[in-house]
């Protein structure tokens, strides 16, 4: 109880300073803050709560939810730009916590607080906390749901977790269902049915895996044996009669009822209020259009995502070498964790997995492409990364040692980029704003402090130290 409390202390202490900081200082930026903003003033100055109007035009982009939470903030505390952006800070300082809660039941405190902190002291992340778009409420209700979901399934017994009930994969306790379909609802409100559908096609993939028979499902995973058995076994879990089973088990019809009870009547009311206007441009011109086809220039290959996460999770991405490496070396196995329960780090390893697998394969094949598209994975970024750190502190991960000093290498090459880049960006172009360029003395410092406490066997401080360099970075 007592570590609980200083966690949270911690993590609060955090959240407030790098999401609520100058959080009204600057202006609304980029077009969808001033957009997104001007639309909630707009429509509570008509006093209707129902079409989301800009400049007298009906605004189809999102749908209504973010515009009822800055309304509800402009009634209290007047129309600023703090106004505008409190609820994303407030609901990502949600998301904090709820990825806390997800990852101590399944890895214990120490993971889930350093997990937390990744997750609040990650550049891209930190843009949704402090913007006022859809993003930062997507995100909670996204992680809500995943949260939910694992500790509706999993409980946590003398140091081992295990599922509730043996060989059930999915919560079965209705104060479980009806929340985690609750906030499914709410992300339908939020951005329209990927906020339903994302997030129940990690939740299937993990258990069409899990429910497999154990070998299949670690040869799988472990990519053990030859590429027609690795084929063979794919084909095993989306056979139709295992896919069939496994989603009756995600009980569909009453997630469907729950779902269209929270989401549905919005919907019909605008259709209704707009002569099927919104109905029309919102799911066939910003999803079926964006899916089909690159809107607003905003196209990408391959490697859009990758490269898009690798900046956007700055400074934690530099651990993704060594993450990687123990994946794909030792499948999940590289995720050990010190129980020996019916189940345990694996496991969670396979849930992360699932959950940036999914987001990121259903944006790399949609045609329109954006940065903020794939940062719902990374509350499962974070609990990855943080695992492996916690590991290599205490001496049990799998990886050797030089790719740890590889990863401080990046953060020391990126340091030095920030320092060079800044410097000639802010002469060129904002000759004022030149100390920006000293942001790169941060991780330039903190990797020399890092190289000093692992040479001089120190381990137990590096996650603390990188946590530190982290939040005076971002802020």
């Amino acid at each position: 109880m007592r570590e609980t409390f200083w966690h949270v202390i911690i993590l609060l202490g955090v959240a407030t300073v790098v999401y609520f900081f100058n959080l009204g200082e600057t202006q609304l930026w980029d077009r969808d803050e001033p957009r997104n903003a001007g639309c909630a003033a707009e429509m509570l100055a008509q006093g209707q709560w129902v079409v989301p109007m800009f400049n007298d035009e009906l605004r189809h982009q999102k749908p209504v939810l973010l515009y009822w939470l800055m309304m509800s903030a402009y009634s209290i505390l007047g129309v600023s730009e703090f106004a505008a952006r409190v609820w994303s800070a407030a609901l990502a300082t949600g998301t904090t916590f709820a990825t806390y809660v997800l990852a101590r039941r399944l890895l214990g405190s120490k993971i889930a607080l350093y997990a937390a902190i990744a997750l609040s002291t990650s550049l891209m992340f930190d843009v949704a906390a402090r913007a006022a778009t859809p993003d930062s409420v997507l995100i909670f209700c996204g992680t809500m749901a995943l949260m939910i979901y694992v500790v509706g399934t999993f409980t946590r017994k003398n140091g081992e977790i295990q599922l509730f009930q043996e060989n059930v994969w999915f919560p079965q306790g209705r104060f479980y269902v009806v929340g985690m379909y609750l906030m499914l609802g709410l992300g339908v409100l939020a951005k329209g049915p990927v906020g339903f559908l994302l997030p129940m096609a990690m939740i299937g993939l993990f258990m069409l895996i899990q429910t497999l028979p154990q070998q299949s499902s670690d040869s799988v995973l472990n990519r053990r044996g030859s590429f027609l058995g690795f084929f063979v076994d794919c084909f095993r879990i989306f056979h139709p009669a295992h896919f069939l089973k496994t989603l009756w088990a995600m009980r569909p019809v009453s997630g469907a009822l729950i779902v269209s009870i929270i989401a549905l009547p919005w919907y019909i009311m605008v259709d209704q209020r707009t002569g099927g206007d919104f109905t029309r441009l919102f799911f066939l011109g910003e999803h079926f259009g964006r899916a089909t086809e690159s809107l607003e220039n905003h196209a990408g290959g391959i490697w859009f995502y990758p490269v898009a996460i690798l900046v956007g999770f700055f400074p934690w991405s530099v651990f993704w070498g060594p993450v990687a490496i123990g994946l794909l070396r030792n499948g999940r196995s590289s995720f050990d964790s010190p129980s020996r329960g019916i189940l345990d780090a694996k496991v969670s390893a396979c849930l992360m997995l699932c959950w940036v697998g999914v987001q990121v394969v259903a944006f790399t094949i949609a045609q329109t492409k954006l940065p903020s598209y794939v940062t719902p994975c990374y509350p499962a970024l974070a609990v990855l990364t943080a695992t492996y750190l916690c590991q290599f502190s205490q001496g049990r991960s799998t990886v050797e040692q030089r790719w740890f000093v590889a990863a401080l290498g990046g953060l020391l090459l990126a340091g030095l980029l920030i320092v060079i880049g800044g410097w000639w960006v802010t002469s060129k172009y904002l000759p004022s704003q030149a100390w920006l360029a000293m942001l790169g003395v941060i991780p330039l410092l903190g990797g020399a402090i890092l190289f000093y406490t692992l040479f001089s066997n120190r381990r137990q401080w590096i996650a603390p130290i990188f946590s530190v360099m982290a939040l005076f970075f971002c802020v």
